[in-house]
């Protein structure tokens, strides 16, 4: 008889929890950003984002596009950032970044090209791919297709 109260209290316990899970009101997403740069739905100042997985761009960054998102429940953020530079603009991102020097890839190796920011595909591109010492994963593509102003496209999540 007392194990059958045990599993009913149990059972109402959890049956409480759900509906209580239920009935509360999840967190909403940030609202977005006003920054003309990012792309629709972005919820991250591009300061705040780029700070979050190291990789500030360059002065010289132009066509700068970038999606950004902080998940409220789990604290993942996700971040999306295109521009193109000069040769020295990406060696100054690259050491400053502590990215490794992006390597040719195969076509299918290559992260899903987005509408926004990135490109709908990649002409020539180099890649390389690491772990922050926070343990945030970031992906990073440098089409060269035009030497004088290589497209960088980079993802990252935690």
């Amino acid at each position: 008889m007392t194990g059958w109260l045990i599993i009913g209290g149990v059972g109402a316990l959890v049956v409480c929890i759900i509906a209580l899970t239920l009935a509360s009101p999840f967190p909403e997403r940030a609202p977005n950003v006003a920054d003309r740069r990012a792309c629709p739905d972005s919820n991250v100042e591009l300061q705040d984002i780029t700070a979050a997985f190291d990789v500030e761009p360059p002065p010289d960054a132009a066509e700068l596009r970038f999606s950004s998102d902080a998940h409220p429940m789990f604290d993942e953020h996700t971040l999306r950032i295109s521009f193109r530079t000069t040769p020295k603009g990406l060696r100054t991102f690259l050491a400053a970044s502590r990215f490794a020097t992006p390597r040719t890839v195969a076509q299918q190796e290559l992260p899903a090209a987005d509408t926004c920011p990135g490109p709908e595909s990649f002409r020539r591109p180099l890649m390389t791919e690491d772990q922050t010492p926070a343990g945030s994963s970031r992906t990073l593509v440098v089409d060269t297709f035009d030497p004088a102003h290589p497209l960088v496209y980079i993802h990252a999540v935690d």
